[in-house]
């Protein structure tokens, strides 16, 4: 009966986190931000600056 209605939360507008959660941050970054990185956004994303993750970086 109600097939293709759609509603976005209002508190989050549509990114599927809490306020709270949204409310974080890492390199300036929600974690919703974060999440829809490509691959490629993401390796230089955690390279360098606040983001930096050097265990993502180690080679094989």
């Amino acid at each position: 009966m109600m097939v293709g209605v759609a509603t976005s939360c209002e508190e989050s507008g549509g990114q599927r986190f809490q306020a709270a959660v949204l409310d974080h941050t890492l390199g300036g970054r929600t974690i919703a931000e974060v999440l829809a990185m490509s691959v490629a956004e993401a390796e230089a994303f955690f390279a360098e600056g606040e983001a930096r993750m050097p265990a993502a970086h180690k080679g094989d």
